[in-house]
């Protein structure tokens, strides 16, 4: 019989599995983001081609600065959390609780964003989900270890 108790007493068993799965379903959506176009219906993907070809305007400039503003704030979060700092858990979770109005503001100005082939969605699924179970194990049953 599996002993979950030693797995449980030390949540960066928990923890750290999941942060590293996370960037790799990152990583994997960006990489599925860019070579599986194919999937998209070709209007959409017309779509997305015309939209990734025009010039950049300034708003779309501004919250491009933006989104590199949040991404490298999950970054450190997660280098936080791995290395269980209190001012991560805070940091994620804004992150977390944001990621629907940056996306939401990034879909206004950037359409073509909000078109997502079945691989990135699948992978984008699966990192919402792993980060939401990060989030709550880092606000409840790894508490203690954060300093």
């Amino acid at each position: 019989m599996t002993d979950y108790t030693r797995v449980l007493d030390n949540p960066a068993r928990l923890a750290r599995p999941r942060i590293i799965a996370i960037s790799v379903c990152v990583l994997a959506g960006f990489l599925a983001e860019a070579t599986l176009d194919f999937l998209l219906p070709a209007e959409l993907k017309a779509f997305v081609d015309e939209r990734n070809a025009a010039q950049l305007t300034n708003e779309q400039a501004v919250v491009l600065l933006v989104l590199l503003a949040y991404v490298i704030a999950a970054v450190v979060a997660r280098i936080g959390l791995w290395r269980f700092r209190a001012w991560a858990r805070r940091l994620i979770t804004i992150a977390l609780v944001l990621s629907p109005v940056v996306s939401a503001a990034a879909s206004v100005v950037f359409p073509e964003l909000s078109i997502d082939n079945p691989g990135s969605l699948f992978f984008s699924t699966i990192a919402n989900g792993l980060t939401v179970m990060l989030v709550t194990l880092a606000w409840t049953g790894a508490r203690d270890m954060f300093h």
